[in-house]
């Protein structure tokens, strides 16, 4: 019944959240909408806009445990232009966004979070964690300093500056990151040396990583690490051991095209044509992603050297 006015409150959030202005909650929407608290919503109306915040973040947090997460950040907005701390309402927003899944307003939300509160390392900490994911890697590396000048072995950020230095093709800068990572506090062992192991991996330490991303797959079962240790596998020539890893976090077609890309890296061209023909086999009706990289890896096959 209420889903155009959800969609509407969603909308004025994403909207007053891009600009960067509180204000642009418009009276009329708070004035004509059903009241989601009242006893029964019909023919009531939601709050004056003049509410104080402190019963703003209150209907915020009643609506949230509800499972109303549309209303939750209505009303955490609310609060905000009415006077409530500004870095943590927003991280609340962010957190809320980012449960549901919206990750590019869950950023913006830090983002603002960040901006009003630029010494709290736990906001440059969250913020870091989706610049580094969009690959913008000198903000999340100027993000993560700002942690580890507050915060001195914070574990985390250890992890972010490793995985820095990954993207920055770094290789021994990343494990050395991520070993002081695992002495930090409350480090996620399982995760950081899923990371370590690939940097590893990157370093042709074959040896190191393959300890590594073996104690990170027990440790997580759903460890990104099984991955890995698939690419590590097919190094060691060992291409069945590989999709058998692979198997763990995808299904068979992308096993097998992630085992031809490897030896497309290696430069075994045919191997690779094999194994991007089995991924077509295996999903004939919409690999598409497959059948290039057998075309591919065919042309390079013929390709003189």
């Amino acid at each position: 019944m209420y889903q155009a006015v959800i969609d509407r409150a969603r909308w004025i959030v994403a909207a007053a959240l891009a600009l960067g202005v509180m204000a642009a909650v418009p009276r009329a929407f708070a004035a004509a909408q059903p009241d989601p608290f009242a006893a029964s919503a019909v023919g009531k109306n939601l709050p004056d806009e003049k509410i104080s915040a402190t019963e703003a973040e209150r209907r915020a947090q009643i609506a949230w445990e509800r499972g109303d997460s549309n209303w939750a950040v209505y009303y955490y907005v609310l609060a905000i232009k009415h006077g409530a701390p500004r870095a943590p309402t927003f991280v609340r927003i962010g957190e809320i966004e980012a449960a549901r899944g919206d990750a590019a307003r869950a950023e913006r939300a830090f983002e603002m979070a960040h901006a009003a509160d630029p010494k709290d390392p736990r906001i440059a900490d969250e913020l870091a964690g989706y610049t580094i994911r969009e690959g913008r890697v000198d903000e999340s590396a100027k993000l993560y300093g700002e942690v580890l000048a507050a915060l001195p072995g914070d574990s985390r950020a250890l992890d972010g500056m490793g995985e820095v230095m990954l993207a920055r093709r770094a290789y021994a800068s990343a494990v050395q990151y991520f070993t002081e990572a695992l002495a930090g506090p409350n480090a996620d062992v399982g995760v950081i040396l899923g990371h370590r192991g690939f940097a590893k991996l990157l370093l042709n330490d074959l040896r190191g990583a393959n300890q590594d991303l073996r104690i990170a797959v027990h440790l997580d079962p759903h460890s990104v690490a099984w991955r890995y240790l698939g690419e590590l596998q097919v190094r060691e020539n060992e291409p069945a051991g590989a999709f058998s890893s692979l198997l763990h976090s995808m299904d068979a077609a992308h096993a097998y095209n992630e085992i031809g890309r490897t030896y497309l890296r290696l430069e075994d061209y045919s191997r690779a044509k094999r194994y991007f023909a089995k991924a077509v086999r295996a999903s004939p009706s919409w690999y598409r992603e497959a059948e290039t990289n057998l075309a591919l890896a065919t042309e390079r096959a013929q390709t003189p050297h």
